[in-house]
């Protein structure tokens, strides 16, 4: 029976979804999902390991289960097989399991994160709830100065485009020898003025990572 959403689980440690379960959101008859990952078992063996043989109980009429085949897959199993999948309905489960991939990576990941860090000798937490908030509205400031630069950068540029643009035209008429010097100060000075807007992005965008990294690492290591 077919799900409302993707369900992923952990094997071996690694997260997988069940052949079954991708066969009934998709629609798609189980036989022919285990002839397609046969398939690709053969023509590509160094992918072997994204699925692995498991088996599920499937009901018998006069009562009592069956098992039978089915493959725990990865997310790159998952990929690969659902490369040949079709179609708008198609296209929203894949987007739900990729989703679901991701959330149950994130889990693993703040778990592994968490097993990291060693048990302080303090008797009073050094993260608290003030910290956090803190580190909200750093993040917001630096968000809203990151789009305010953003838009005088780019405000700025346009008008200098729009006050050397004259002068570009008048240039591309001239004499062939000015306008190759003239012309290339002008790119020039374009260039730089997208080179700062660049530098000053990249400067924006590693503040903000660093400081969603420490907000990540503040909740982590808040006490309850």
């Amino acid at each position: 029976m077919a799900t409302a959403f993707p369900i992923v689980e952990l094997a071996q440690g690694r997260p997988v979804v069940l052949s079954t379960r991708v066969a009934d959101n998709f629609e798609k008859p189980h036989r022919s999902l285990l002839r397609d990952v046969k398939t690709l078992l053969t023509d590509a063996p160094e992918c072997a390991h994204n699925f692995v043989l498991t088996s599920v109980d499937l009901p018998m009429p006069k009562g009592g289960f069956r098992k039978s085949p089915a493959y725990n897959m990865t997310r790159d199993g998952f990929t690969l097989l659902a490369m040949g999948f079709t179609g708008k309905k198609a296209l929203q489960w894949k987007i739900r399991y990729i989703q679901a991939f991701n959330a149950m990576e994130q889990r693993l990941l703040l778990g592994r994160q968490k097993e990291s860090f060693s048990p302080l000798p303090y008797g009073k937490p050094l993260v608290t709830g003030a910290t956090v908030r803190e580190l909200d509205e750093l993040m917001n400031e630096v968000a809203r100065l990151d789009d305010e630069m953003r838009t005088r950068l780019y405000a700025l540029y346009e008008r200098m485009r729009k006050v050397t643009g004259p002068l570009y035209q008048q240039v591309a008429i001239s004499a062939s020898r000015n306008r190759v010097l003239t012309d290339g100060a002008i790119e020039g000075l374009h260039a730089h003025m997208r080179n700062g807007m660049e530098m000053v992005e990249n400067g924006f965008s590693v503040l903000s990572t660093g400081t969603r990294q420490a907000w990540t690492f503040a909740r982590m290591m808040r006490a309850e």
